[in-house]
């Protein structure tokens, strides 16, 4: 603004010696060519560029120039900055025999103006108002009285712009406007533009309108279009930067179909104080396909307010205010009023958020601190972000993609993150009251609860219901970023098993390879890991504690009165290094095909491989005496595994059948590898004695083998007979 208005005191200045005497004795006075001259020393003198001008002269209609052009920064050879293909002053006579200048009417049209930001950051205007010696054949300025002549070739600045004059009516007509970024590989092009003032004077308001089409233009991008219409005042402030003014009463944007109106005042140039209104009305949400909207939103009404002021350190936000109203969003779902307040400094190497509150609702949130990026540094973050007590069903709202959870109840957050912007330090406190949420076929309801956490640790407590069952849970996690320790503790009244979610299908072909064995190496699946993917990276080592009991378990295949689990395991992120042990103890209950319910429920499989396995061995073992296991009423069934590298040594699994059988078994097993080696000792009603059974192979397809040395009285018959009894006792 400030270089344009150099130029256009530079044409005002040709102006006053116009108004020397009347218009008649000016223009035998100032003839065509003498005025050009005059005309283009004054511009240079202000600009310091090369101009040229086609004609200027002195008519009944005030003083005409036309074909005026001012060079790029090192001459026309650069190319050409500025075109005015005319220019019309209309002085008024007698206020100039005051010394003062009156303008009844300034036209200007056909202005051609191409600003280029350079990719070293510099503007081709920079220069405008910096002028040099002359040079060139260019006409030696006059000597000042009182000065020393400036060295040949020294920059000096401009006389300053008369203030004794006044313009009633401007009018700019068919200008266009060029700026492009060299660097961004964008561009910008505001035209045609018109513009209008009356009662243009140095210092004091005077209205302005202007109006303009634009289209942006980014490298990779579609081509953006709109258009501006202005009205409003100005005041230039004595050409001050300072004292500079400008309010909009209203500016009407139109950006890619939206639309949006701005009103407030601006003053000062170099370091400007801002107070701006911004509204949008409701619109199609087709208005808005510029800023890419989720489908379905319907936006509302905005408004939103803004007191900022720019210093030589930044720009300081003193108030920013914004309010929409409700409004649907994707899928039908109502998305409450909003509101936010907003107080910073935006700096050059750090921004202070002094306040920032948003309001959704009876959800209110509200943030503070500072986010830091100096040059040649990671960016960093130090926030502390609180909410009030509110509803989940706001959250949900205005975050669709929770809408499946059917969140309901109450919760509050105090959450604290500082250090690398990329991967900050979390930590703070949560609050859940009266919580229900269903996800996968599970539902909560009625949960109370309360959290908090650190960089490295996390804690716990809730109680509620898990599908209709009471539930509480203590949870306690150390080192949950590097090497996490998690403690469980719980209960739960009653287990649903058809109600638990099914696992996720596993990818064809994406178990891995096991690495080829080395010699003294147990085989794979006895005990020996599973190589890693090449490339792969290893994952945190998982370790984990606890006890959980259950009051009630039910399902089509099985039923319990009561259950309890307990654990202490390492390496459970995978399964071929999984260690430690775990014991359980079933109470009272039945069960008919185990192998099926194991087939869906991974945690059923691994705690009742043995009781499975036993399931499938007895269907395979032909002799009157022997259990079929298909249908089982039992008192108790316990289990006591320790597990070395994903090999499940069984030390104690037992059954007790009342008057069908009791079985005890022990060996190894290998659930990831489907490997088996254990031994029973089935104590099956009215034998004496147990008998055993040793299970190899495959969990899947095992292969049995009967001690008949354990059967009552087997000693006493011949071998004909052993042999007949062998064979019953074969697999099928």
């Amino acid at each position: 603004m400030k270089k344009v208005l150099k130029v256009l005191a530079a044409f005002l200045a040709v102006a006053l010696l116009a108004g020397a005497g009347g218009l008649l004795v000016l223009r035998a006075k100032y003839p065509p060519e003498r005025l050009k001259a005059i005309a283009l020393e004054k511009i240079r003198e202000a600009t310091g560029r090369e101009v040229q001008l086609e004609s200027a002269h002195i008519g009944w209609n005030g003083l005409i120039a036309s074909g005026f052009a001012m060079a790029e920064p090192g001459g026309f050879a650069a190319g050409r900055f500025l075109e005015v293909r005319s220019l019309r002053v209309m002085p008024r006579v007698l206020p100039l025999l005051r010394g003062h200048v009156e303008v009844s009417d300034l036209v200007i049209e056909g202005v051609r103006c191409r600003i280029v930001k350079k990719a070293d950051g510099t503007l081709n205007v920079s220069t405008i108002g910096k002028t040099a010696a002359p040079a060139g054949g260019a006409r030696p300025a006059k000597k000042a009285s009182a000065a020393a002549p400036a060295p040949k070739g020294a920059a000096t600045e401009p006389s300053a712009p008369p203030s004794n004059w006044e313009v009633d009516r401007l009018r700019v007509v068919d200008a266009d406007v060029v700026y492009e970024d060299k660097a961004a590989k964008s561009r910008v092009h505001a035209g045609p533009l018109q513009a209008s003032a009356r009662g243009l004077r140095p210092d004091g308001l005077f209205p302005i309108a202007i109006a303009v089409a634009f289209v942006m233009e980014n490298a990779g991008a579609p081509a953006a279009s709109g258009s501006a219409d202005y009205k409003g005042s100005a005041n230039l402030g004595g050409f001050s930067p300072d004292k500079f003014q400008l309010k909009m009463e209203p500016l009407k944007l139109v950006y890619q179909g939206l639309e949006l109106d701005a009103s407030g005042e601006i003053k000062g140039t170099a370091t400007p104080d801002i107070k701006l209104a911004l509204k949008i009305p409701k619109q199609p949400a087709s208005h808005w396909k510029a800023l890419s909207l989720p489908a379905g939103l319907e936006p509302p009404a905005l408004a939103a307010r803004l007191e900022a002021e720019q210093t030589a350190e930044g720009i300081d936000v003193k108030s920013l205010k914004a309010d929409a109203g409700a409004s649907k969003g994707p899928g039908g779902t109502s998305i409450p009023p909003l509101a936010l307040d907003v107080s910073a400094f935006v700096g050059k190497a750090k921004t202070t958020i002094r306040r920032c509150e948003v309001a959704a609702g009876e959800l209110k949130l509200s943030a503070s601190g500072s986010l830091a990026s100096a040059p040649g540094k990671p960016a960093s973050a130090d926030l502390r972000v609180k909410t009030n007590v509110f509803s989940l069903s706001d959250l949900a709202a205005l975050a669709p993609q929770l809408a499946a959870y059917k969140l309901q109840g109450k919760a509050s957050f105090d959450l604290r993150a500082s250090g690398a912007a990329s991967s900050p330090a979390l930590s703070g406190s949560a609050e859940l009251k009266g919580v229900s949420a269903e996800a996968q076929g599970q539902k909560l309801a009625g949960v109370d609860g309360s959290g908090t956490f650190t960089p490295s640790s996390i804690a716990v407590q809730a109680a509620g219901k898990l599908n209709g069952g009471d539930l509480k849970l203590s949870l306690t996690a150390a080192d949950y970023q590097t090497k996490p320790n998690i403690q469980l503790n719980g209960s739960l009244s009653a287990l649903d098993l058809t109600k638990l979610p099914p696992p996720a299908p596993k990818e064809k072909g994406s178990a891995p390879a096991p690495a080829p064995a080395r010699k003294g190496d147990a085989p794979a699946g006895e005990g020996r890991p599973e190589a890693a993917r090449p490339g792969e990276a290893a994952s945190a080592p998982v370790r984990t504690s606890g006890k959980i009991t259950i009051g009630k378990i039910s399902h089509p295949k099985f039923n319990a009165s009561q259950a309890q689990l307990a654990w202490n395991l390492n390496q459970l992120q995978d399964i071929g290094k999984l260690s430690g042990v775990t014991e359980f103890k079933i109470g009272n209950g039945n069960f008919d095909n185990l192998a099926e319910l194991g087939s869906t429920h991974p945690l059923v499989q691994v705690l009742l491989a043995p009781i499975i396995l036993l399931q499938k061995i007895a269907g395979a073992i032909r002799i009157p005496l022997f259990p079929k296991f298909d249908k089982v009423n039992f008192q108790e069934i316990t289990g006591n595994y320790v597990f070395e590298n994903g090999l499940m040594s069984v030390k104690e699994s037992h059954m007790n059948a009342e008057h069908l059988a009791n079985a005890q078994m022990t060996g190894t097993a290998h659930p990831g590898n489907d490997k088996v080696n254990l031994r029973i000792a089935l104590k099956v009603f009215k034998l004496p004695t147990p008998i055993g059974v040793t299970v190899t192979g495959q969990l899947s397809d095992p292969k049995t083998n009967v001690d008949l040395t354990t059967i009552p009285g087997v000693d006493k018959l011949g071998e004909p007979v052993k042999q007949l009894l062998d064979g019953l006792f074969k697999k099928r």
